[in-house]
């Protein structure tokens, strides 16, 4: 698992710079009253991020298990991580565009929302691993699996939470009216 997430982080550390420079851009342009543009930068960030990472995920998808064969010269780990890769790099590139949208939220000053996200989506995670290995046998893809479902869940849950108490509103035209 840890090799997985680590070579995935990796290659995922030199992609997310688009998502990483939302903060600082979204500050001045909502310094400057400039909510379309700030609306833009995002959709623009979370856009090359997501055309950046998909050939990234197929890279993966084909070559973990030889990159883990080489570092760890064990094929059954090796044979794991193909099928945990699967998963993990959705949930890497998922939690690319949350933490997208944790970006503007934190500008906006919300940020105490976003953490209590993280806190939460950590937490539940956990919890759902245990009680996985406890309760039904899980195994690594399980484990992937629930990795994804908590990032979908959180994701889902604070776009909802934005968007019907307005702090969306201002940047509507230019996070989704226009492509």
């Amino acid at each position: 698992f840890t090799l997985v997430q680590a070579l995935l982080e990796v290659s995922d550390s030199l992609i997310r710079g688009f998502v990483d420079t939302i903060n600082t851009v979204c500050a001045h342009a909502i310094g400057s009253k400039n909510n379309y543009l700030a609306g833009q930068y995002v959709q623009i960030a979370c856009f090359l991020y997501v055309m950046l990472s998909m050939p990234v995920i197929m890279i993966w998808c084909v070559y973990t298990d030889s990159a883990i064969l080489l570092l760890t010269g064990n094929q059954r780990i090796s044979d794991m991580s193909l099928e945990l890769v699967q998963w993990l790099s959705w949930f890497t590139m998922l939690e690319g565009l949350d933490e997208a949208l944790g970006s503007l939220l934190d500008v906006i000053e919300h940020e105490t929302f976003n953490a209590i996200g993280d806190i939460s989506k950590s937490a539940l995670t956990s919890l759902s691993i245990f009680l996985a290995f406890q309760y039904i046998r899980a195994d690594l893809v399980t484990v992937g699996i629930i990795y994804v479902a908590m990032i979908v869940l959180k994701l889902l849950i604070s776009l909802a939470i934005a968007y019907c108490r307005g702090w969306l509103d201002p940047f509507k035209e230019g996070l989704f009216q226009n492509v």
